[in-house]
């Protein structure tokens, strides 16, 4: 891979920047779900109170004075640590692939990945408490979101 890529949609260019640039700060949903295996978790979340909240009020982060009230939270599979957050996930399915787990977790009124070293064994229908790295966390603006660049 090069120093440099150029992410296309559709003949355009939506994003150029170093290899890791471009996956830590996707410039939208659309570059974000261009790299990365399992995909990004991408999550519709609302800032009340200070928290970003998901679905019926789950506390998922922190927000930032002045964030907008209502965004797209992108965070990847292994910017979730299994344990430490205070809302119950149910594991779906765990996938072996080698080096790591992945997990397919019921949680927060969404499915989402988390990818995890196989220091510590998974079952299918343990009960986690998923918590995410806020330092990793992206968000997008919602016109930004739907249009993709």
């Amino acid at each position: 891979m090069g120093d440099r890529i150029a992410v296309l949609s559709e003949g355009r260019i939506l994003q150029i920047g170093s290899p890791e640039e471009v996956y830590r700060k996707p410039v939208s949903p659309l570059v974000a779900r261009q790299l990365g295996q399992p995909a990004i978790n991408l999550l519709e979340v609302k800032n009340v109170d200070g928290w970003w909240l998901v679905g019926d009020g789950i506390e998922l982060m922190a927000a930032k004075p002045g964030s907008l009230e209502e965004i797209l939270l992108g965070v990847r599979p292994e910017d979730i640590a299994p344990e430490g957050g205070s809302q119950a996930g149910t594991i779906r399915v765990v996938e072996d692939t080698g080096p790591n787990w992945i997990l397919l977790v019921d949680w927060a009124g969404s499915e989402i990945h988390i990818v995890v070293d196989k220091e510590q064994l998974f079952r299918t229908g343990d009960e986690i408490f998923p918590r995410i790295n806020p330092e990793r966390a992206v968000l997008w603006e919602r016109e930004r979101a739907e249009s993709g660049v």
